[in-house]
């Protein structure tokens, strides 16, 4: 079953996250983002490592989906 997640659960996930790596040594040179549901994450991410000091740069990345596109037997 899906499960659905508020704003502010996903949020604050994504900041304990954030605050891990951050804790764990790692400062990322770049943040990727996928628009397709990851921009949120992403944007907590960023705001996260510049508020502590940290200069990020982020790229973002489109994703789409078609359907039919090479599925088996077609030309």
């Amino acid at each position: 079953m899906k499960e659905f997640l508020d704003f502010y659960t996903v949020r604050n996930n994504a900041l304990l996250m954030a605050d891990r790596i951050l804790n764990e040594g790692f400062i990322p040179d770049i943040v990727y983002m996928l628009l397709r549901g990851g921009s949120g994450i992403g944007n907590v991410f960023i705001e996260f490592f510049r508020l502590s000091g940290c200069s990020v740069k982020t790229a973002a990345a489109v994703a789409e989906s078609y359907a039919g596109v090479r599925q088996p037997g077609e030309t």
